[in-house]
């Protein structure tokens, strides 16, 4: 294996602001009718939200500008790549997005989800994606990591896209991307689209729906030089026929040995590699199984790499 993968104790700085709408919005309020009492409360118990929260309804160049602040010193290729998104974007665009998903209604709509994912350990709503820095920083950090900014164009297939982040950051250095997710449904009434459609619609990524299921081949449409995917939880599936929280079952050796090889025989090219950081894993073989396989990485973090080399 010639290729190295520097993943080793790289750690991000995020700015810490402080939850506080009536001051940090004074001049933006397309949301009269957010039910802000709700929302701090959300941001009470849910630490993605009380960290992000502010960003959400700013329009995009005051947040890209205001995180570069609190950085004082961002790097210049991180510094070219969020002008480059302030560019591209504009705040009226943007802020088309954040009314559809931030109003009253959107609001109120996620307090009641969250009530009822909060049964199944999950807290942490879509909207925070719409701060774009605090989640398109990690991933430009991530395609720096995989050396894509002085890579030759690649074809890179993330597998679990989500609001399209990666496939944007993969996009500025010039590879070819798919997003590709599952079919996610609106839960703001009255909405036809999920917030992850408009977000990968803004940023002009190409997307695919298709879920990644146990036993079943992926169909795409040509081979892959990378497949990526951030923090995904495809491999961890709800039965619901035990009661209304649910089952959690994860996928046992033999599915991710079917995957992996559908994956090298079928979706990859010649020479490629594989990076997965997923959601931690309550199979221990299946664990077992994919620390013996990793050839970098950090697999105790849930972060694995594979090449050709691998033998699934």
């Amino acid at each position: 294996m010639t290729s190295q993968y520097p993943y080793a104790k790289v750690t991000f700085a995020f700015p810490q602001l402080n939850w506080n709408p009536m001051k940090d919005l004074p001049d933006f309020d397309p949301f009269l009718d957010v039910n802000w009492m709700d929302l701090l409360g959300l941001a009470r118990v849910d630490s993605t939200l009380n960290k992000v929260g502010p960003g959400m309804f700013l329009p995009l160049s005051r947040q890209i500008a205001q995180y570069e602040a609190e950085l004082k010193r961002p790097a210049p290729a991180l510094s070219k790549f969020l002008q480059f998104a302030t560019a591209k974007i504009s705040d009226e665009a943007y802020a088309n997005i954040q009314r559809r998903h931030l109003n009253r209604q959107a609001i109120d709509a996620l307090v009641e989800m969250l009530k009822t994912a909060a049964t199944l350990g999950i807290n942490s709503p879509w909207e925070k994606y719409l701060n774009f820095p605090a989640f398109a920083v990690s991933k430009f950090q991530h395609a720096i990591r995989l050396g894509l900014h002085e890579s030759s164009a690649l074809d890179i297939l993330d597998i679990g896209a989500g609001p399209g982040h990666f496939a944007f950051v993969c996009d500025y250095f010039g590879h070819r991307c798919l997003a590709l997710d599952k079919e996610l449904d609106p839960y703001v009434p009255g909405l036809d689209r999920h917030l992850y459609h408009d977000l990968c619609e803004i940023f002009g990524v190409e997307t695919m729906t298709q879920k990644v299921r146990r036993g079943v081949r992926l169909e795409l449409p040509h081979r892959f030089d990378r497949v990526t995917c951030w923090m995904g939880n495809f491999h961890c599936e709800y039965d619901f026929e035990s009661g209304p929280v649910g089952k959690l079952t994860d996928w046992s050796a033999d599915d991710w040995r079917f995957f992996l090889s559908d994956l090298k025989e079928n979706v990859m090219k010649e020479k490629f590699e594989l990076h997965f950081q997923i959601t931690p894993m309550t199979n221990a073989h299946s664990l077992a199984y994919l620390k013996s396989l990793s050839q970098a990485g950090n697999p105790d973090r849930y972060l694995f790499v594979f090449d050709e080399t691998t033998q699934f």
